[in-house]
């Protein structure tokens, strides 16, 4: 996004600024969807950290559901925020979020991006919540975090999975999501 620089309370300092339609969530601490407040808000900052790609981590949400992740846990570079998944389309690995035990399925879902940095980091994602599934290529050059948002407004979804089918090393941080409505 945009930064606005600004001094508060005398202190100095950089402020995303929202752009389109999107507004700031301080709860989300982003920009999010106008229209949009996210019942979860998964950092993965409280992850085991993983040097490989088969390390597992899990965090329950109560009935909004549980968050899995087989994947390897970065807390060096690169990184989005503090802890980051980093999720390997190779065909040896088998890396995935997904949130399941869903009690109201998913409305939402919400999440930020990016590539390794590599050359042969150029992959491709699918989303699906067994009824709708979004496809998400990532070019090995896109280094920066992208926020991509799904709406699937699926009451009867249990399951939501993000997994890469082919490619290289992306980087999957904040993931935030809805109740189906």
């Amino acid at each position: 996004g945009n930064v606005l620089e600004m001094c508060v309370d005398g202190v100095y300092g950089e402020f995303e600024t929202c752009t389109g339609a999107t507004v700031c969530d301080a709860a989300a601490e982003g920009c999010v969807s106008v229209g949009v407040s996210y019942d979860v808000t998964e950092t993965m900052n409280d992850w085991t950290t993983h040097s490989s790609y088969s390390g597992a981590n899990s965090t329950s949400h109560g009935d909004a559901g549980t968050i899995s992740a087989v994947a390897r846990v970065n807390t060096s570079s690169p990184l989005i925020d503090s802890k980051t998944a980093v999720l390997n389309g190779g065909s040896i690995y088998n890396t995935s979020i997904t949130i399941s035990g869903m009690k109201n399925g998913i409305g939402t879902l919400s999440f930020q991006y990016a590539s390794w940095g590599k050359s042969g980091d150029s992959a491709t994602l699918t989303i699906t919540d067994g009824t709708k599934t979004e496809t998400l290529s990532v070019k090995a050059t896109d280094t920066a975090a992208v926020t991509k948002t799904i709406t699937f407004n699926n009451k009867s979804a249990s399951t939501v999975t993000i997994k890469p089918v082919s490619g290289g090393r992306i980087l999957i941080d904040n993931v935030r999501w809805t109740n189906a409505q």
